[in-house]
């Protein structure tokens, strides 16, 4: 809300009475001739300068409880944004500002032709609009040696008999949008020739909103808290004050005696030693994605255990520490001449291990499953390639290059560096840094709207929906009528929610995939000893996770 009155409507009649009843009195202790009662004094002389001075004064107590921490604090609404910025700067605390959201689309065409792709090509994914993040047009070349610019692109072939080629886009207005998976399809304006798909080649970056009034007195308590190792207050301050790790929201810290810590137990006494902490981190809104081209080794031909048929190999990578630090999962791994579309192979076995390496500092980690997550995982993977060839493979020897796309939290490593590191770190103590446990949602309902309303626009709901599940950090529960609030918010007059279902896979760091489903309240359950509690796991969902029903009603 501004601080200045903008129109003569935001004022109160009785704002205006009071004002009218001053300024009367003024003039007529003035000059006691003058009616003021009525006549061109009263409506033209007395009323207009009531109206003014009621707006002076409506702008003079907004000016006033503005510069108030206590009046911003019980209604963060009537504040200008300058003035807030201005008092808490005071405590140090400065509005995160937005930015863009980013990514890349693959463009697929169907012959080997040079193309320019024009700098004023418009990339559609959900309700967001994306331009080139290029200072300039894109030249796509079929060949490497035709390439006169870091800019050019060059024409890759896919299994299909199609060619490909992938350019970086950014959001055209700054702020936090839906999530983009891969594989989401992209709509492009104008074509490029010969044109026939365009993808989402990775997940995207989400952008920043800039903070409202209300979410930057929610970090109140932080701004004003020492940025040091302390308190858990300070702890989370200090981490989120440090200009690399302005996208770490959420920050959940376990210590002694929390029933998730297990690495203040090593001793052959069965207590809590203290001197432990762990820390669950939010990064990003959704994981990352990470791919990267890997050697897999032939391990042994693989046979339907039904039928006895061949069907294909079993191959074996090792991924190492410093590999995709703290990754989850692997989502996608393919041949590197596999088009995106691609789903890839079936992961048959994915085992941690971890790695402490020979680092100064060293957290106290005794086992895969405390690694998990972790800047230490490392991992044994073996999947099912049911195209390449391997009558001729040697078990241990015949090597092939895949693909393969992980999601994690991003910067794991080097917050592990940095709360670990001899300046930050408690010194009677350790820190070991962990990516907060993720709960990979779906939620499903049916949309009961009148035969006359319009059909409601789904994407910005989706969009909606996962921008608000994703800032709920960590969490005891979705309640149905949270969901139902957000949605109800977009919905043309009328219209309601019904069969509302949530359901959750959470990737345990210990036990695989435990999931949860509910039509009323999603609980994250209580499992301390497989390191899944309220306290680690945070609620992800992505747009493409929603399902929405239409249904028409009289």
């Amino acid at each position: 809300m501004a601080i200045t009155v903008q129109t003569l409507a935001e004022l109160t009649d009785a704002e205006v009475e009071a004002a009218h009843d001053i300024i009367a009195q003024l003039v007529k202790e003035n000059n006691p001739a003058i009616d003021t009662k009525r006549g061109v004094i009263h409506d033209l002389v007395v009323h207009f300068s009531a109206l003014l001075g009621a707006a002076k004064d409506k702008e003079i107590d907004r000016l006033r409880r503005s510069m108030s921490l206590k009046a911003i604090l019980e209604d963060p609404t009537l504040a200008d944004t300058d003035i807030v910025d201005s008092v808490l700067s005071n405590y140090r605390i400065t509005r995160a500002s937005s930015s863009e959201a980013t990514g890349a689309v693959t463009i697929v065409v169907s012959s080997l032709r040079a193309l320019t792709l024009p700098a004023n090509t418009t990339f559609t994914a959900g309700s967001t609009t994306f331009r080139l993040s290029t200072s300039s047009g894109i030249s796509v070349r079929t060949s490497t040696e035709q390439l006169t610019s870091a800019d050019d692109r060059v024409l890759e072939a896919l299994q299909d008999g199609t060619y490909a080629f992938t350019v970086p886009v950014i959001a055209q207005t700054a702020g936090s949008i839906g999530p983009i998976k891969r594989l989401d399809v992209v709509a492009l304006a104008p074509r490029p020739a010969q044109y026939v798909a365009a993808y989402a080649a990775l997940d995207f970056s989400t952008g920043v909103a800039a903070e409202t009034n209300t979410q930057l007195l929610a970090r109140f308590e932080e701004g004003v808290a020492t940025k040091a190792w302390s308190n858990r207050v300070s702890i989370a301050a200090m981490i989120k004050d440090t200009t690399t790790f302005t996208g770490v929201t959420d920050v959940s810290i376990i210590g002694m005696s929390d029933a998730e810590m297990r690495r203040d137990q090593h001793s052959i006494l069965p207590i809590s030693l203290g001197g432990r902490t762990d820390m669950y981190v939010r990064s990003s809104q959704t994981p990352a994605t990470t791919t990267n081209k890997i050697t897999a080794t032939f391990v042994e031909k693989y046979l339907d255990p039904v039928t006895g048929a061949f069907v294909g190999g079993i191959w074996q990578i090792g991924v190492g520490a410093n590999e995709v630090p703290g990754f989850y999962e692997v989502s996608r791994v393919a041949l590197t001449t596999a088009t995106a579309a691609d789903a890839g192979y079936e992961v048959t076995s994915l085992v941690r291990d971890y790695d402490l390496g020979t680092a100064e500092f060293i957290p106290d980690i005794t086992s895969a499953q405390e690694a998990a997550f972790s800047k230490y995982q490392t991992a044994i993977i073996q999947f099912l390639d049911t195209d390449t060839d391997v009558s001729a493979a040697v078990a241990g020897t015949t090597q092939v290059d895949y693909d393969m796309t992980f999601s994690h939290m991003p910067l794991i490593s080097d917050l592990q560096n940095f709360c670990g590191g001899r300046t930050v770190r408690n010194p009677a103590g350790d820190v070991l840094v962990k990516g907060a446990v993720p709960c990979f949602l779906s939620i499903n309902f049916t949309i009961k709207k009148p035969v006359s309303a319009a059909d409601p626009d789904q994407d910005a709901i989706k969009d909606a929906l996962a921008l608000a599940i994703n800032a709920t950090g960590f969490t005891s529960y979705l309640h149905a009528s949270r969901v139902s609030d957000i949605v109800s918010e977009l919905l043309p007059s009328g219209s309601a929610l019904a069969g509302i279902d949530m359901f959750g896979r959470i990737v345990s760091p210990t036990a695989g995939n435990i999931f949860v489903r509910d039509g009323d309240v999603l609980t994250i359950p209580d499992r301390p000893a497989d390191l899944v509690t309220p306290r680690t796991v945070i609620l992800v969902l992505s747009s493409g996770d929603v399902g929405i029903t239409i249904e028409n009603i009289s």
